[in-house]
């Protein structure tokens, strides 16, 4: 990696580098960022420590972010102490950053290792194209009850893309389409539980990672895929099994394009 064209960057993974030198890997992530801290004090650059900031859609706080570091001048330095590589939720995470606070360049700075790792990263916020009401409706399921519900949704996730883009992870989009369904007076069940049996027997409970609205349609948020599964269609399957609703819709928040797929019950089960 090449950072000599990039004097922001190149100045932090150098103080970084001092107190790797200086402290060793092994020790808490927190004593890593007070010594950052410390040494981008002592050369000046200018930085915020753990800001935490709110993500507001309406009026209504949607999540919240609190990056290690953010260097006002185009810069998100994140800490990391880590047994293995960087993983791709590191990158989305160090994404979702860069996007809030509109800065284009982070780092991963990995301190568990005999010597620093770093990788820097680079984001283009992608333009939010919003895809018309039609387009996203179509395939919805024909019963009357879920038409409606689905209409809100659609209307929602559209109001979302306008309002936010693409870029941040799907616990952020799930949180932004809570608070636009609170706005709108649309109820919404978070992370439902259901109890799970095997030939009628209870073998315990387990929670749906997605939210369930206007108590007829199971809506699963995803974001930053290359596409929607068939897995994650199966899982939607699963759960409108268990908790016997009639539909659901999978809604994709892509890396520069909206996605939404309806799902109906699975027509067959099978047997234990």
């Amino acid at each position: 990696m090449r950072t000599e064209n990039d004097p922001l960057s190149y100045a932090v993974i150098g103080e970084a580098m001092a107190v790797h030198r200086e402290l060793g890997p092994g020790l808490r992530e927190e004593c890593y960022h007070q010594g950052l801290a410390t040494r981008l004090r002592a050369s000046g650059v200018e930085h915020l420590s753990k800001p935490r900031r709110e993500l507001v859609h309406r009026g209504v706080v949607a999540d919240v972010f609190e990056p290690d570091f953010v260097v006002p001048a185009g810069l998100v330095p994140e800490l990391k102490h880590l047994v293995g590589a960087f993983e791709p939720e590191h990158f989305l995470q160090l994404k979702s950053y860069l996007k809030f606070w509109k800065l284009r360049v982070g780092l991963l700075l990995d301190f568990g290792k005999d010597r620093l790792l770093q990788q820097r990263y680079v984001y283009d916020d992608p333009p939010a194209v919003v895809p018309s009401a039609d387009q996203l409706f179509a395939g919805t399921p024909a019963e009357a009850a879920v038409r409606g519900v689905a209409a809100t949704v659609v209307e929602s996730v559209r109001r979302v893309v306008g309002a936010h883009g693409f870029g941040y992870r799907d616990t952020t989009y799930t949180g932004l389409l809570r608070a636009d369904f609170s706005v709108e007076g649309v109820r919404c069940q978070l992370n439902p539980v259901a109890t799970v049996t095997v030939g009628g027997t209870p073998v315990g409970d387990s929670t749906f990672a997605g939210c369930v609205v206007g108590q007829a349609l199971a809506v699963k948020v995803l974001s930053q895929r290359e596409a929607i599964r068939p897995a994650d269609r199966a899982i939607v399957q699963t759960w409108l099994r268990l908790l016997d609703l009639p539909a659901g819709v999978i809604v994709h928040f892509g890396k520069t394009a909206l996605e939404l797929q309806w799902v109906r019950p699975s027509t067959h089960r099978n047997e234990s």
